[in-house]
């Protein structure tokens, strides 16, 4: 195997060894792009995510140019993924949150098709601090009692949270000792699940053949979404969560975590690394979603304060991102 030390940029701040990239020949380039893209735990995510993903694991000459090709080529993405061309987002409002796991945002999406298990609903739960960490569970009834079993469950995991938002279902009624604040109705994208919803329908349409199947899956495509680098914090929500690139099980680095292995003599070097990983990953975290609101803020400073579109009518729409719209009369010849 021909062996190239690249390392990535979160590779070159932790010294952790893991630079070294197996070189891909030309005939297996589709192959690698496939297990960056097309498999289950990859997850048919976008160009620059495949990118990051195959960055990781391997090497070859004009990996930017045969990402785009391929994913831009894929029929699958073409034919279930929704167009991205939307108009430009409201102004960006900053939540102030310190920790992970401090808001948690939960839905529910069904009925699906039964399982053999008599699995009918998908209850999703994400940290509304770190993008993209999330926790898919099956459920078969939808009931308030099972679902605060399962937030409990992933409470004891992390942390429990100070909030939790959801939206006006009867599900997410029930008293709890949390703060719980519910989503507009004509806002539901308040809650950061909807954008997880949209892709875990693409998923369930991808790799379900048989509908009653569709359980069979769910880890895979948490473990796709957790191992994504997301572009708002810059590192991966497994990474933010446990300080760890965990290795995935079509790696073929000949170099393992050589710079952080477990010393049973001195197990305090091994924590004092990661909890510098930790500590220097949520630091550029926090740094990159401040320069994120920065540059919205710029975006938006000096946008009209409404837009109006031709037709018989105008429609004036508030900048401040209110789904209030206020129809007027066009009067003639203007």
């Amino acid at each position: 195997m021909l062996v190239l030390f690249n390392p990535t940029y979160e590779e070159e701040l932790d010294d952790s060894g893991n630079g070294f990239k197996a070189v891909i020949p030309w005939a297996l380039v589709k192959r690698a792009l496939f297990t960056c893209h097309g498999h289950p735990l990859s997850g048919h995510a976008g160009r620059s995510k495949t990118l990051d993903r195959a960055k990781l694991l391997y090497y070859w000459p004009g990996m930017d140019r045969d990402t785009r090709i391929y994913v831009k080529a894929c029929r699958q993405c073409q034919q279930y993924k929704p167009s991205q061309h939307k108009k430009c987002a409201g102004p960006y409002t900053p939540h102030n949150m310190t920790t992970p796991w401090e808001v948690m945002c939960i839905d529910l999406m069904g009925p699906k098709p039964a399982s053999r298990s008599q699995f009918k609903w998908i209850l999703i739960i994400i940290d509304q601090c770190i993008n993209q960490s999330i926790e898919l569970f099956a459920l078969t009834k939808a009931t308030s009692t099972r679902i605060v079993d399962k937030i409990n469950e992933v409470a004891c995991r992390f942390c429990h949270p100070d909030k939790i938002i959801s939206d006006n279902g009867p599900q997410f009624c029930a008293k709890r000792h949390i703060t719980v604040k519910h989503t507009s109705t004509y806002h539901s994208q308040a809650n950061q699940t909807e954008r997880a919803n949209r892709d875990i329908k693409m998923m369930l349409a991808i790799y379900t053949d048989v509908h009653s199947q569709w359980p069979c899956y769910l880890n895979e495509f948490a473990y796709s979404q957790r191992t994504r680098k997301s572009e708002a914090t810059g590192y991966t929500p497994l990474l933010l969560n446990t300080g760890r690139t965990v290795l995935l099980p079509f790696n073929p680095r000949v170099v393992r975590d050589a710079g952080n292995r477990l010393d049973p003599n001195n197990p305090e070097i091994f924590v004092q690394k990661l909890m510098d990983t930790l500590r220097r990953a949520h630091q550029n975290m926090y740094e990159k979603v401040a320069d994120n609101y920065e540059r919205h803020k710029r975006i938006h400073k000096n946008k009209s304060p409404f837009s109006v579109c031709t037709g018989c009518t105008y429609c004036i729409r508030l900048s401040t991102g209110h789904p209030k719209v206020i129809m007027i009369r066009a009067a003639k010849n203007i």
